[in-house]
């Protein structure tokens, strides 16, 4: 496995929203996720993580824009759970999460609404919760809306994400 390869990728179609979760919404008619601001809303995207990880720190580079404001910052929390598989140790029970530690960051609002904000963000050992190749992953992307650090009035709009292995 080289580093910079593609693991997953997933676009607003892709993602399953949880109770409290982000909403499929168009924008000229393509599809995103809307995440309101003052609240705490995620989405899961799930996988199969290609055979050839070597489990090393992973990239996640993301895609999102906003739906009216133009100044501010979003604050999102990236988390992974291992879905390991019967026969593989300690096989992952639908029934219960598993994630590991998530991850914070904060990203400003594009200059203009609608525009594409690309984040990357690092994500360490201690994120990866011993995820290894062949096995099942989910990825839970979440706003952090009611964070003091979340300043962006409207929706955060989830567009695509793609996961990198970095080493």
């Amino acid at each position: 496995m080289a580093a910079g390869d593609t693991l997953l990728t997933g676009g607003a179609m892709a993602g399953f929203p949880l109770a409290s979760g982000a909403r499929l919404d168009l924008r000229n008619g393509q599809p995103v996720l809307d995440f309101t601001d003052a609240a705490e809303e995620a989405v899961d995207f799930q996988g199969v993580m290609p055979a050839h990880y070597a489990g090393g720190s992973l990239l996640l580079r993301m895609a999102w824009s906003a739906t009216v404001a133009t100044a501010g910052q979003v604050r999102w929390g990236i988390a992974l759970e291992r879905r390991a598989f019967v026969g593989s140790g300690s096989p992952h029970d639908l029934d219960s999460d598993a994630f590991g530690t998530e991850v914070l960051m904060t990203s400003t609002a594009p200059a203009v609404s609608g525009q594409l904000q690309l984040i990357e963000l690092t994500l360490p050992g201690v994120a990866t919760t011993g995820l290894v190749g062949g096995e099942g992953i989910r990825l839970r992307v979440r706003r952090l809306g009611s964070a003091v650090e979340d300043t962006m009035n409207g929706d955060a709009e989830f567009v695509a994400l793609e996961l990198r292995e970095e080493a």
